[in-house]
C-alpha cells in the first residue's frame, strides 16, 4: 500500500506548499517498499508559471543518494495554480517515458500540491501549506505502453493493520527481542497486498516507536529496513542496520537491536529519547551535527548522553592529577595550521583536558601528510578541519568544536577579533609568517596569551615563541631578532614559495617535529592553568622565562648545529638534543607590545592585498 511519511508532507508543505506554483522535488524511499521518507527539493528545476521541469542537479543528487544508502527514487511532487489538484497532461507524458526510462520501476509517486480552497478534501487529500496536497500514484500498465495513474490515500491505519499471523522463524526472534527490550507495546501488522512479502512489526518503547519492515523472502540474511520516530518528532531510517552473519540466525535480531536500543541511564531512566554514538554505543550525543562530524550512529537510549560523554571527559584527568587541572574543561584554544605540528597540539591539548578548540586551515588531507601528522588513510580529500575534528571527538566526546576551513588572511578582521576575544589562548602553527603575525597582534592587543612555532631549514632544529600580553615581547618583535640573525648566518630560513609566500614542505621526521611541538605544548598549558590561577604543578613552569622575558626558546635535533658548538662545547655529554632560551627586548616603536603611542588596533589591518584589474 503506498504510503508518504506524516514528516515528509509537513516538510513538503513548507517548502513548496507556502510559495508560488510549479515548483517541486524528487521522493525517495526504501528499496522494495512502497514508502516515501525522503524529500528533495528541486531548487534548479526549470519552472515557468505552467510547467516545471526537473533539473540535472536534482538527478545527480537522487543518484548520488542511492548509491550510498539503501533509499531508491520513488517519483516527483510538483504544485500547481490552484483548480488542477490532479497531474496533467504533460505530467502524464513524462511518468511514462519515466516508466520506459527505468525498467526496476514499477510504481511512480506523483501527488500535486495545489493551491484551493481546504474547505472541502476528497479521500486522497490533504492539507498541505497555504493549500493541499493530492496523493496519486501510476503504474505501469500490462501491455508495458503507458502507464495508469490513480488517487491514493495516505491514511497511515491502511498500512499498519495487525495480522494474527507471521512466519515462525520471525515469530521466535521477535520474542527474544520482546523479552529483552519489554516494549509497551507491540504490534504484528498485516502485509498491504501489493507487497505481500513485507511484513511491518511496530514495537512501542516509552518515548520512541520503531518500525520494523521484515522481507519474508530475505530474512534473517538480509536485515529489516528500521525507522525510528521519537515522541513529537519526524521519523529517522536507521541506515544501515548492523547485521552480522556470523551471528547465528536465532540471535541476530536481538543483537542488532540491542546495539542500537541503550536501556539504563541516570537521568529519565524509564523514558527513551534518540542520540547518537560510535557502533555498539555508548551514547554521547543528540547533537546530529556533532554526530555527523564525528561519524557516529543514530542510537535509542535510556542515557544521558552528554553525561555520557563528561563522565569520558572527566576521565582525562585521571592520570594527570595535580600536574594539570580540571579548569581546563572550560579553556578555549585557537589551533591554526593543522599541519604536522598543529595537528599534534590539537590531539595533545584535547588529551590533556582542554574543553573546546576552534581549528582554522584551508587545506585537505594529501597523501604525504600520512607520514607526520594526525591524519589516517580514510582522511585523504576531505577537509583537515573535518578530519582533524573527527579524531578529536573520538578521545573527548563531550569537545566543543568551531571549524574554519580557510586561511587566516581568509577571515575578516571582525571575524578574529571575535575569535580571539572568545578563546583563552592562540596556538599558531601555520606556515605563513604573515598569519602567524596577524594572530599575534590580535592575541597581544586583547590580553590573549599566544605559542609560535616552527621548524629551521632541513628540520634540523626549530623554535617555539611564547607572548604574554604586557609582560613578554610579541612575536614580531622575536621575530625581527631571528631575521636579523639569519641574514648574517643563512642557517635558520626554510625556502619560501615565491607564488604564496608560504614555506616549502621540509624534509623532516615526525619525531623531530613531535619533539619542538611537545614543548610548545606544555607551555601553553603552563599558560593556560595560569590563566585560570590554578595551583597545578604545571602552572609555574614558564614563572622565570616571564619574568626574565625570555619568551624565545630554540632547540637542535642533530649534533653541531648552529651556535649550539658555541656555548656547550666545553660541556661534556653534550649532542643534540639542545635548546637555549632567548631574551627578546620590546621594540620601543612596535605596533604591537611598544610603547602606547606607537601601538595599532589590528581592527584597522588590511589582511590581503586587494585584487588588481588592469584595463586593455
Amino acid at each position: 500500500m503506498p504510503y508518504i511519511q506524516p514528516h515528509i508532507l509537513d516538510e513538503i508543505g513548507r517548502v513548496i506548499g507556502t510559495q508560488r506554483p510549479e515548483l517541486g522535488g524528487g521522493l525517495l524511499g526504501p528499496q522494495g517498499q512502497e514508502i516515501v521518507s525522503l524529500f528533495i527539493f528541486d531548487e534548479e528545476a526549470q519552472v515557468t508559471g505552467a510547467s516545471y521541469s526537473p533539473s540535472r542537479s536534482l538527478a545527480r543528487k537522487i543518484r548520488e543518494i542511492e548509491s550510498s544508502t539503501n533509499l531508491e527514487w520513488k517519483g516527483v511532487v510538483h504544485s500547481h495554480p490552484g483548480g488542477l489538484n490532479r497531474p496533467s497532461s504533460g505530467d502524464d507524458v513524462e511518468i511514462t517515458n519515466n516508466f520506459r526510462l527505468n525498467q526496476h520501476m514499477k510504481l511512480f509517486f506523483c501527488p500535486i500540491v495545489s493551491f484551493d480552497n481546504v474547505r472541502h478534501l476528497e479521500e486522497n487529500e490533504l492539507t498541505c501549506g497555504r493549500g493541499k496536497i493530492s496523493m496519486y500514484i501510476a503504474r505501469r500498465d500490462r501491455r508495458d505502453t503507458g502507464c495508469q495513474i490513480s488517487p491514493f490515500s495516505n491514511k497511515e491505519e491502511i498500512i499498519l493493520e495487525r495480522t494474527p499471523t507471521v512466519p515462525d522463524l520471525l515469530g521466535k526472534h521477535l520474542q527474544s527481542v520482546i523479552d529483552k527490550l519489554h516494549p509497551s507495546r507491540y504490534e504484528i501488522l498485516r502485509s498491504s497486498e501489493e507487497q505481500p512479502d513485507l511484513v511491518p512489526v511496530r514495537l512501542l518503547l516509552d518515548g520512541v516507536e520503531l518500525l520494523l519492515l521484515f522481507s519474508k523472502g530475505s530474512y534473517p540474511t538480509v536485515p529489516p529496513v528500521l525507522l525510528v520516530t521519537p515522541e513529537g518528532e519526524n521519523t529517522h531510517q536507521v541506515n544501515p542496520m548492523w547485521w552480522d552473519l556470523e551471528v547465528p540466525d536465532e540471535e541476530r535480531l536481538l543483537d542488532s537491536l540491542s546495539r542500537l536500543v541503550k536501556s539504563g541511564g541516570s537521568a529519565d531512566a524509564n523514558t527513551f529519547r534518540m542520540g547518537y554514538g560510535p557502533s555498539g554505543g555508548p551514547v554521547l550525543t543528540s547533537d546530529p551535527q556533532k554526530a555527523k562530524l564525528a561519524g557516529w550512529e543514530l542510537l535509542v537510549t535510556q542515557q544521558n548522553a552528554e553525561a555520557e560523554a563528561e563522565q569520558i571527559h572527566n576521565a582525562l584527568f585521571a592520570r594527570s592529577n595535580g600536574i594539570l587541572a580540571q579548569g581546563l574543561k572550560k579553556a578555549h584554544v585557537i589551533i591554526a595550521g593543522l599541519g604536522s605540528g598543529g595537528s599534534y597540539a590539537a590531539k595533545e591539548l584535547v588529551r590533556a583536558g582542554i574543553g573546546e578548540v576552534t581549528l582554522i586551515d584551508a587545506e585537505t588531507v594529501e597523501g604525504a601528510n600520512l607520514s607526520r601528522t594526525e591524519y589516517a588513510l580514510s582522511d585523504i580529500n576531505r577537509r583537515k578541519t573535518d578530519a582533524l575534528a573527527q579524531r578529536l571527538l573520538q578521545i573527548n566526546p563531550a569537545l566543543v568544536i568551531h571549524l574554519h576551513c580557510c586561511n587566516v588572511q581568509d577571515l575578516d578582521v571582525q571575524v578574529i577579533h571575535d575569535l580571539v576575544a572568545d578563546a583563552d589562548l592562540v596556538f599558531a602553527a601555520t606556515d605563513d609568517i604573515r598569519a602567524q603575525t596577524i594572530l599575534g597582534h590580535f592575541a597581544y592587543y586583547l590580553g590573549k596569551p599566544a605559542i609560535f612555532g616552527g621548524m629551521y631549514a632541513g628540520a634540523q632544529g626549530g623554535e617555539v615563541i611564547f607572548t604574554v600580553p604586557d609582560k613578554t615581547s610579541c612575536f614580531l618583535c622575536a621575530t625581527r631578532v631571528r631575521q636579523t640573525t639569519e641574514a648574517a648566518t643563512s642557517r635558520v630560513s626554510g625556502t619560501t614559495d615565491y607564488g604564496t609566500g608560504r614555506l616549502t614542505g621540509e624534509m623532516a621526521l615526525a619525531v623531530d617535529i613531535q619533539h619542538i611541538t611537545s614543548a610548545a605544548i606544555k607551555m601553553a598549558l603552563s599558560l593556560l592553568l595560569k590563566g585560570l590561577s590554578s595551583d597545578a604543578n604545571l602552572a609555574s613552569f614558564l614563572d622565570t622565562q616571564i619574568q626574565e622575558n625570555m619568551n624565545y626558546v630554540t632547540f637542535s635535533t642533530v649534533p653541531n648545529y648552529w651556535f649550539y658548538p658555541h656555548i656547550f662545547g666545553e660541556t661534556p655529554g653534550q649532542s643534540a638534543y639542545q635548546s637555549v632560551w632567548m631574551t627578546v627586548d620590546k621594540v620601543p616603536e612596535c605596533p604591537i607590545c611598544g610603547q602606547a603611542e606607537y601601538r595599532s588596533d589590528p581592527l584597522k589591518m588590511v589582511l590581503k592585498a586587494p585584487k588588481i584589474r588592469i584595463e586593455a
